[in-house]
């Protein structure tokens, strides 16, 4: 999919536990490219934060800056594809190990 646009009824995300909402937002984003959904599972205010290699590393960005920094990624890995290897839920974070592919 190109992540213009999809027919895919989105699941309630109000009902869905963090660790299955994170997996969903991994597969939907990151490995189908589905960025037409980033509004659904990014806040309109996202901070990148620990991971130092990233360009983006500190900064709070909208929902379309979010886009632009998928699209770099797809354009330099345009087969990545990530594997969740573990979740570890906390009150109000999970934190996940992945394998990166492609």
């Amino acid at each position: 999919m190109d992540g213009t646009s999809s027919n895919r009824i989105l699941p309630d995300k109000n009902k869905m536990d963090k660790v299955s909402f994170l997996k969903e937002f991994m597969f939907q984003i990151w490995n189908n490219k589905n960025i037409d959904q980033v509004p659904f599972y990014v806040h309109k205010a996202y901070t990148v934060h620990l991971d130092t290699s990233d360009p983006w590393e500190g900064k709070t960005l909208s929902h379309s800056e979010f886009k632009e920094r998928l699209n770099y990624s797809f354009a330099s890995f345009p087969d990545m594809h990530f594997e969740i290897i573990s979740a570890i839920p906390e009150e109000n974070h999970v934190a996940i190990s992945w394998v990166m592919t492609g």
